[in-house]
């Protein structure tokens, strides 16, 4: 009978060297941060599985504003070398820190005067004379079979490289609306970049009743305008909603409901948003709250605006 593999032992390693990194490289970090917040070009090598992480960092670098691409340090030895001019930075993603692909090129950047940075998991390699900052991950274990498969080196680099990009971010005071002019299509580009009030059912095709009217003329409202729920008003102000939900789970219990008032059922304090915002804060309100929702009322000028549900967000086609 074959042993079952123990999981946790992996997460638990990938946690340890997470924690590690927090209490360990922070002063390397803010340093590394400041090189690649001023530096005019940023290129990234890695070879292997380090490759992948290196390609990632740089694709997130452009989202962000700054000017960086990945060289495959193999194709730099045949040509790609002249891609690194002298006011670049080199990141170097590499677990061993060993490869004679990586002294030469180090050599040529020491050459035009430019900064190197290594990310690497050995306290000495052959590159540490190169380097201007060297930030050392403490990867103890690797796989729970062989303990060489690059996989918590590989998950710890990455979320490294996520870190390095969020305090640029902060450095260089990156704004949301920067970013979005730089995600103009795809899902990131539409949620980012619309706003509620473009996209939600106006306020004249939304079922709105009063708390006095009836739940009869709440279930009208709701037949006559099928958006998952009707809002309830006192002139143009919202007071509440009834959703499709609250109404068939009234009817399950109850068979008479001539007298019932609107007010008797309604959620007066429903979650809301505003007009002026994006899908993407829409989407965060439906999904974080404490319960989940798939219709929103809208809100401008402190009056109801309009009704926008989750199944509008997620129809459009990109």
């Amino acid at each position: 009978m074959k042993q079952k593999l123990q999981y946790s032992s992996y997460f638990e390693a990938i946690q340890q060297s997470i924690l590690q990194i927090q209490s360990t490289i922070v002063p390397t970090l803010d340093n590394v941060i400041s090189i690649l917040s001023e530096s005019n070009n940023v290129v990234c090598l890695g070879i292997g599985k380090s490759s992948f992480v290196a390609q990632k960092f740089a694709s997130v670098l452009k989202s962000i504003g700054k000017t960086a691409h990945f060289v495959h340090p193999t194709e730099a030895l045949h040509g790609d070398l002249g891609s690194i001019s002298e006011k670049s930075t080199i990141v170097i993603f590499s677990k061993s820190g060993i490869g004679a692909e990586y002294e030469i090129i180090c050599q040529e950047c020491i050459r035009k005067n430019i900064s190197i940075i290594l990310i690497c998991s050995s306290s000495i390699t052959p590159l540490d004379i190169y380097c201007k900052v060297k930030i050392c991950l403490p990867i103890d274990t690797e796989d729970p079979f062989f303990n060489t498969i690059p996989s918590v080196s590989f998950v710890v680099n990455s979320i490294l490289s996520d870190v390095i990009v969020f305090g640029i971010v902060e450095s260089m005071g990156v704004t949301k609306e920067e970013y979005v002019r730089n995600h103009p299509a795809g899902q990131i580009g539409y949620l980012l970049s619309t706003k509620i009030e473009d996209v939600c059912h106006n306020v004249d095709v939304v079922g709105i009743v009063s708390k006095k009217d009836t739940l009869k003329s709440a279930i009208i409202q709701a037949t006559k305008f099928p958006l998952g729920c009707v809002c309830v008003c006192e002139g143009k102000k919202l007071v509440g909603i009834i959703t499709d939900g609250d109404i068939r789970r009234y009817l399950v219990e109850h068979s008479d409901i001539s007298s019932v008032l609107v007010e008797s059922l309604m959620n007066a304090l429903p979650s809301v948003i505003e007009a002026h915002l994006t899908l993407k804060d829409a989407v965060e309100r439906m999904e974080n709250g404490s319960k989940k929702v798939s219709v929103l009322p809208v809100i401008k000028n402190e009056e109801l605006f309009g009704v926008l549900r989750l199944h509008d967000v997620l129809s459009v086609s990109f």
